[in-house]
Parts: structure tokens; sequence; C-alpha cells
């Protein structure tokens, strides 16, 4: 009797086990699209932890983007495409120009070019302007905090690390302004109740495999 009590009392706790392990696995399709849809996303998690997130609009086509995903803990994992930009993250240069006085100059650019056009504000919005064809502006100011960009749907503000400085140069993480990202780095992405919960919007549930909709 205490033998088959044994056995059944592993038996159920070896089930509890599969089915939480089950539950908690983030492998599958996710993402449900349409008969004749206008616009599509899904997200296909791989046991061999890569991935495949397909894209599509009406206007503008489709792309899926490839990586590899990592689990963080239960709930949480990130995902990082093969391709990266070249400069992922926004840095910055300054000095005190001994000509510029009583003023402060900008210069903003990415990787590939200067930012000309782009809308730029400093210490919190006290005073802004757009920038020359060169991605250049000038301030009447004699300190700084902080510098916020904006260049078409990229917007950014970089804290300025010694308020004297007046000549500040400005490279800008990789614009990625499209509708379809070109890459993601780090990106956070939640499950509850079967659903992936995306960082910036959007929840998507699991899908059949059979319902992926790009070869």
């Amino acid at each position: 009797m205490k033998t088959c009590f044994l056995k059944c009392y592993s038996l159920i706790i070896l089930a509890l086990v599969n089915s939480c392990s089950s539950y908690n696995s983030f492998e599958g399709l996710y993402g449900k699209c349409d008969k004749g849809y206008l616009a599509c996303t899904q997200m296909l998690l791989k046991p061999d932890h890569t991935f495949e997130y397909f894209i599509f609009y009406d206007v503008g086509g489709g792309n899926v983007l490839k990586g590899t995903w990592k689990q963080l803990d239960q709930g949480t994992i990130v995902l990082n495409t093969y391709k990266q930009p070249h400069h992922f993250k926004t840095t910055y240069t300054g000095k005190i120009n001994t000509e510029l006085e009583g003023k402060i100059r900008i210069q903003i650019s990415d990787y590939e070019t200067t930012l000309g056009l782009a809308a730029v504000q400093i210490n919190n919005s006290q005073q802004w302007k757009t920038a020359n064809t060169n991605g250049v502006v000038e301030f009447d100011s004699d300190h700084i905090e902080n510098v916020e960009y904006a260049f078409l749907n990229q917007q950014e503000i970089i804290e300025i690390n010694n308020s004297n400085y007046n000549d500040i140069e400005i490279l800008v993480k990789d614009l990625d302004l499209g509708a379809i990202p070109m890459y993601l780095t780090d990106y956070t992405i939640f499950k509850k109740n079967r659903k992936l919960i995306f960082e910036h919007g959007g929840s998507y549930r699991k899908a059949p495999l059979k319902n992926k909709q790009w070869r």
C-alpha cells in the first residue's frame, strides 16, 4: 500500500512539473492573421532559441526579422536580431570653445550623415531651434543641462555632464525610421495567459504552427 502511494505521489508530482514546464514554455507561433489581411504580425520562437518575426503592412510590404531569444525568467525573454546597428547608443563629445562666448553650438549626426533640419531643444525645452542643412544649431546661453532632438519619428534627451560645455557634437544611435524595424536589440517580451506582450505595445496569442504566413 505504501509503495503504491509513493508511486502515485511521484506520478502526480511529475505531471505537475511537466504541466508547469509546458505552461511556462515560450516556444511556438504567436499571432493570428485574418484571411485577406492588410496587416499581419507573427512571432515564431523555436526550440533552438532562434526566432522569426514576420511583419506585414499593405503599404510597405513585409519583412521577416531573424535572430536569437533568451529567457530571463518564467515570464520574460529578450530578442536580438542577427543584424545589429553600427551605433546602437547615442553618444556625444563636448568641449569649451572660447570663441563661442555666450553661445552654445550643437552639431547632430548619425552614423552616415548629419541630421539637417532636426528639431533641437536645450535645458528642458527652454529654447528650441531647427538645425541647418549641416545639422548645426546655435543657442544663446551660458550653460547646458541637456539636449533633446527630434528627427522624423526618433526622439531622445541627452544629459550633458558638464554644464560649461558650449561646443557639442552628438552622434545619435542608428536611425530606424520605417514602420517595419530593421533590427531588435535586447527587445523585451513578456508572456501572460498564453500571450506574448511586446515591450512597445501589442499582444499576440499562441496559434497553431500551420497558420504561419511566411516561408
